[in-house]
């Protein structure tokens, strides 16, 4: 099993559910920054706990 990604995020720009904020991956393989909003990030990181959490 890999380890699992890790994620920088930046507090987000607003307030509220759609207040999307800067987020950063640095391991295991750095990407570019991209904007999300709690509820997409949240998306991701189902897949990622299904992925890596037993």
């Amino acid at each position: 099993m890999s380890s699992p990604p890790i994620f920088f995020t930046l507090p987000p720009e607003g307030t509220g559910r759609n207040a999307a904020a800067n987020i950063l991956k640095v391991h295991p393989k750095r990407e570019p920054v991209c904007k999300l909003t709690p509820d997409e990030f949240n998306q991701r990181l189902e897949r990622i706990v299904a992925e890596h959490c037993i």
